[in-house]
């Protein structure tokens, strides 16, 4: 499938700068050219049916159409329509008709309907999706597929059930976008609806269908009478609430599980082996509840139910990147010297092995000596076979349990519990041997599973509203400035989705222009949360200036001279030795 690439490639804005609009018609002309080739048959034993068999392919097909949908929809929201006709007319009176090679078509596309009122919205949307049809077959077909898979393999990163929908996100925005396509299946068919909801929408009705570009589903879809059905049956106000309870109690418990004292510990390589799972799923469950918090505090019908959340979800989100962000530092440096790990504590399991093999050979005096020449040869075993372990992921830990259940099994004896130092040995090895197949374990892979479930492009455009509160978190606390450093680390994920598929096809030139894009926006973003540092800092002179001048007035009146001080330094030097006569003939 890898000549969908050459399809596919980012035709956006930042290539055709003069409108959004040809970016738009460049799209959908690549995509409409392709499906004509694989119908025409061009391509040697691949048509329309093999390209949707495909996993590949149809992830090809779905995001390229979903991100022509995309556009039409930012298309519609920053410019409506008497906008982008005044913008078309202007543009076409200054450049000239030979400006537009295609006037006819753009006028099409961004032509508004004046006889449509906002109540109609939802129609005027599925106008504008049906100016340039593209083969509802294709596009069914499309749908069936990502209803019913999971296109991107995330729900291995989310083990957790009631986390279904957050791992489905980006194919659930996938659907959202395809459906205008296709809207008899919003209007009439109730059973596909249903599954499309109960699998990606049963309890995020409020999505990001591109980087922070949201919508509210009860409001999007009220006018479709199967999507609106789906909804109101699966998201009752019941279930409302049982979400916000159980997301301010994950907001509660997830301050505690990523407190300060936590957060000093994750340096400890052990400490970490000890607890990645857990740290794993914490991390998840951090930002499973900052992705409903964040999405669904932007529904004004939720403002009072959630009530004052703003400032406890930024606190959140800036321990969770705290914790994030060190929990990574160790886990690089872990897999880094994975297999050094793995045969150090290798060696010293195998010690212990040799040890307890020669105290029932009778060859070690360790207090009471008990001979016993079928335990010294299970020992001698047990520790052949922990020097042919190998540090491989799959393999090893299933071995290293075999290991542990013969080890548990034999502990039990009464002969083995008898020797302190025995059974300390023996303790020990269980110990190793777990850490062993933690090591093992950890694969190059697991960055890859943090970097999925830490993504934040879906909070770009929503993090405006939270300025305030940094600027007050940081005038506050400035020894909170740390926390930021960790934040701005997470918004880089940003720049994932944009360059996902410029990365595969290798375009270092797009690569640069939307990296560079990105980045400045970011860079922007940064300079406006950290605005408050200047004033805090002017504020901490005003005070310093305050506090010094204060006590120089206190120093000023502490050491001046008296009234009579300054009176005697004013007199001359003839009239004080008259002045100390006189006193001293006084007093005889």
């Amino acid at each position: 499938f890898f000549f969908f690439f050459f399809f596919f490639k980012q035709k956006t804005a930042y290539e055709i700068m003069p409108s959004l609009v040809g970016s738009e018609m460049c799209i959908r002309d690549r995509y409409n050219s392709l499906l004509d080739s694989l119908k025409d048959g061009r391509f040697i034993n691949f048509s329309v049916e093999a390209a949707l068999m495909s996993q590949g392919s149809r992830m090809l097909l779905a995001e390229g159409l979903a991100q022509y949908g995309t556009m039409l929809l930012i298309l519609e929201e920053l410019l409506p329509g008497p906008v982008r006709e005044s913008i078309i007319v202007s543009y076409y009176r200054y450049n000239g008709k030979s400006a537009i090679s295609d006037m006819s078509n753009v006028v099409k596309l961004c032509a508004t309907n004046s006889a449509l009122k906002e109540e109609k919205r939802a129609d005027y949307i599925i106008e504008v999706f049906a100016r340039f049809p593209i083969d509802q077959r294709i596009i069914i077909g499309i749908i069936e597929h990502i209803k019913n898979e999971d296109i991107y393999n995330q729900m291995k990163a989310y083990p957790d059930s009631q986390q279904k929908t957050t791992a489905l996100a980006s194919q659930a925005s996938l659907l959202y976008v395809l459906l205008y396509f296709v809207p008899s299946i919003l209007q009439d068919n109730a059973d596909m609806m249903r599954d499309i909801v109960n699998k990606h929408f049963s309890d995020n009705w409020i999505i990001s269908y591109f980087q922070g570009f949201t919508v509210d589903l009860f409001e999007a879809w009220r006018k479709f009478k199967a999507a609106a059905g789906a909804l109101n049956k699966i998201i009752t106000s019941e279930r409302v609430k049982e979400l916000i309870q159980y997301h301010k109690k994950n907001l509660i418990e997830l301050k505690e599980q990523l407190s300060a004292k936590v957060l000093d510990r994750l340096h400890n390589q052990d400490y970490i082996l000890e607890n990645t799972s857990e740290f794993f799923n914490r991390i998840t469950l951090a930002n499973v509840t900052l992705r409903w918090l964040i999405l669904h505090s932007t529904s004004s019908k939720l403002h009072e139910a959630l009530g004052a959340v703003h400032k406890d979800t930024l606190d959140l989100l800036l321990h969770t990147s705290e914790f994030e962000n060190k929990f990574k530092s160790t886990l690089k440096d872990l897999l880094t010297s994975k297999q050094s790990m793995f045969d150090e504590r290798k060696a010293r399991c195998l010690e212990y092995m040799n040890e307890c093999a020669e105290y029932f050979a009778g060859n070690r005096n360790l207090g009471q000596v008990i001979k016993n020449e079928e335990y010294a040869g299970y020992f001698k075993e047990m520790g052949k076979r922990v020097e042919g372990l190998k540090c491989r992921p799959l393999k090893t830990p299933s071995a290293i349990q075999g290991f542990t259940n013969s080890l548990n099994s034999v502990v039990q004896n009464s002969h083995m519990t008898a020797n302190v130092q025995i059974k300390f040995y023996i303790n020990e090895s269980l110990k190793i041997l777990r850490e062993m197949a933690i090591v093992a374990s950890l694969r190059k892979d697991s960055l890859n599973r943090l970097a999925l479930v830490t993504d934040f492009s879906y909070a770009w455009n929503l993090l405006d509203c939270y300025i305030d509160l940094m600027h007050q978190s940081i005038i506050s606390d400035t020894k909170a400035l740390h926390l930021f450093v960790s934040f701005f680390l997470k918004l880089a994920s940003i720049l994932n989705l944009p360059l996902r598929r410029i990365i595969e096809v290798n375009d270092e030139e797009k690569m640069d222009y939307v990296s560079q894009y990105y980045s400045s926006q970011l860079v922007s973003f940064v300079g406006r949360a950290l605005s408050a540092i200047p004033t805090t800092i002017f504020q901490l002179l005003g005070e310093i200036t305050k506090s010094l001048t204060a006590g120089l007035k206190t120093c000023l009146l502490y050491t001046s001279p008296s009234p009579r001080d300054r009176q005697k330094s004013r007199m001359p030097s003839s009239a004080c030795k008259k002045k100390k006569k006189k006193k001293k003939n006084k007093k005889q």
